[in-house]
């Protein structure tokens, strides 16, 4: 992934987008799409850095 330098963005998405998006930057391919349990409003904190990606998420219920 190419360095973008430090920011923040927030989006606001339904599921298959933030779906998408999760096994898009873990480069895990389409099989785990369906499996991801991202609940609605969920929380999702994706941090990248040089090879590494983080991704943490919480419900709106916690």
């Amino acid at each position: 992934m190419p360095t973008l330098g430090r920011r923040a963005v927030v989006a606001v998405a339904p599921l298959p987008v933030v779906r998408a998006l999760l096994v898009h930057a873990l480069g895990v391919g389409p099989e785990p799409f369906w499996r991801l349990d991202v609940e609605p409003l969920a929380v999702v904190r994706m941090t990248v850095s040089d090879d590494r990606v983080a991704v943490r998420w919480r419900s709106a219920t916690e």
